[in-house]
């Protein structure tokens, strides 16, 4: 009888403990989304801010490079779209995040830019912005988005629990009066 209650109290706990980690998972993914959002903000001020980018986007984005230049502009593009997200990320302690960026159509499910060959439009549609105002100006409002694509953000929510689970758990001396 002793035995049956020990496992009924073991499975209860085992049930306790699956559904702390799930909400704890949740509540990351959820501060991943927030974190990343102001990421997005702080690249779209980058875009609005700098004249050089928004004009390369606005021929990139509306294909009015000539064909013998527009390799050479995508490459210089996505460098210094990558710098700048780089920059942004590191600021924020997420460099470890691997991502992909595009410039893409709201409604015609199309890829004006990206920095993979292979983007697919959905793909970047969870972690997007406007894509500034001298681009909507030049196109119209809410054409074009900018959207980021990342390819661990797992590695996000894994991190978080665990720095956030031993540093509440290691002795800190400091912390006694």
């Amino acid at each position: 009888m002793i035995t049956i209650l020990i496992s009924i109290s073991l499975i209860g706990l085992l049930f306790v403990q699956y559904n702390l980690i799930k909400l704890e998972i949740e509540i990351q993914k959820e501060n991943f989304d927030d974190e990343i959002d102001d990421v997005l903000l702080d690249m779209h001020h980058r875009i609005e801010d700098d004249e050089e980018i928004s004009n390369n986007l606005i021929l990139l984005i509306g294909d009015k490079v000539p064909a013998d230049k527009r390799d050479s502009l995508e490459k210089y593009m996505i460098t210094e779209i990558r710098e700048f997200t780089d920059s942004i990320l590191t600021n924020r302690a997420l460099d470890f995040l691997d991502y992909d960026f595009a410039f893409y159509q709201r409604y015609e499910d199309t890829i004006a830019f990206a920095s993979a060959s292979d983007a697919y439009q959905p793909d970047y549609q969870k972690y997007a912005i406007k894509a500034g105002w001298r681009i909507r100006e030049a196109y119209g409002k809410g054409i074009f988005r900018f959207g980021l694509l990342f390819h661990n953000k797992s590695l996000y929510v894994v991190y978080q629990i665990f720095f956030y689970s031993y540093h509440y758990n290691t002795f800190h001396p400091d912390l006694i009066g």
